[in-house]
């Protein structure tokens, strides 16, 4: 771990109440733990930022994390020193928009896996999401029903990606409902939450790590099942180059201070950030509609979902 020095993978999130949030990882002086999930404010992480922001800045809410606050699960008993405990990466942040509490944080874990923050000096809780979930058959498509393959880690995610190894979360996750801005109201039926997932591939005589990125849909009401999963997206322009995703998030056009940038509609433009190389920086902007359409659904998915999904 000696190489592993100082924050790394820091991803954006933005809250209901307008506070953006880093969710990085760092070094952990624990019997069991080398790295942990840290949040940090990013107004507290870089003073000048409420200077930049003018009048914005005194719409946002007061500073909840001013110096880095330590996350962690408490492993299964018997599991302490799994591997799978021992080196905590890629949790993504998440909200519920129909949360009645606005200052809920939710922090997917792992692909099926949502738990909850309660407070620095507790371990995350887990919300009782339902964890397991299948692709529908045929997948692939050109196959028999009954040569689906289906994954050991019980998850669509690992279905369609086709592996158990090397599934990780990649972003924070959205709130988006399905239909135009200004044409419907957020309902359980038509809202989802979503995110990115990477499966990592160090492919044979390539100098490079090479990421297979899937948007993960979910429902925004419990059980907060999986309810999709992409095909597989490429970045046109990466080609021999390492390319990691970290954030996403809503951009709002105009004058005026968008306090949600987590919550959007089809019609919206999402901002997918991402390192490249680990020495440069990079982003492209896409349409809401383009990242949850055509994509390979979950057994389970709600009606209201599979009603908005054939459209997409």
């Amino acid at each position: 771990m000696d190489k592993y020095i100082g924050p790394e993978d820091m991803k954006l999130f933005w809250t209901r109440t307008g506070a953006p949030i880093l969710i990085f990882t760092y070094q952990v002086n624990q019997e069991n733990l080398c790295q942990g999930m840290f949040l940090i404010d990013v107004r507290a992480a870089v003073p000048e930022l409420e200077a930049e922001l003018g009048k914005h800045a005194k719409k946002m809410p007061p500073i909840q994390f001013k110096e880095p606050v330590g996350l962690h699960r408490q492993p299964p008993e018997g599991e302490e020193d799994h591997p799978r405990y021992q080196r905590e990466k890629n949790w993504a942040l998440v909200q519920s928009p129909f949360s009645k509490d606005p200052e809920e944080l939710m922090i997917m874990v792992e692909p099926g896996q949502l738990f909850r923050y309660q407070a620095a000096d507790k371990p995350v809780e887990n919300v009782g999401s339902q964890n397991e979930s299948a692709v529908e058959a045929p997948y692939p498509h050109d196959i028999k029903p009954e040569d689906t393959w289906h994954s050991a880690e019980n998850t669509c995610m690992h279905d369609v990606m086709l592996s158990d190894n090397h599934v990780h979360q990649s972003t924070p996750m959205l709130s988006l409902t399905l239909c135009n801005r200004g044409e419907c109201e957020p309902l359980a039926n038509n809202t989802v939450m979503l995110g990115m997932v990477q499966r990592r591939y160090d492919r044979p005589g390539s100098p490079f790590t090479w990421y297979d990125r899937h948007i993960a849909v979910y429902n925004a009401v419990p059980p907060y099942n999986m309810m999709s999963a992409s095909k597989s997206l490429a970045y046109l322009g990466e080609g021999n180059k390492y390319a990691w995703t970290g954030s996403m998030v809503y951009f709002h056009q105009g004058t005026e201070y968008a306090a949600n940038r987590s919550h959007g509609y089809l019609d919206d433009e999402i901002w997918l950030s991402f390192g490249i190389g680990d020495s440069a920086p990079g982003w492209l902007d896409v349409e809401a509609r383009d990242l949850i359409a055509d994509h390979n659904l979950c057994q389970g998915a709600s009606k209201g979902f599979r009603h908005y999904a054939k459209d997409l």
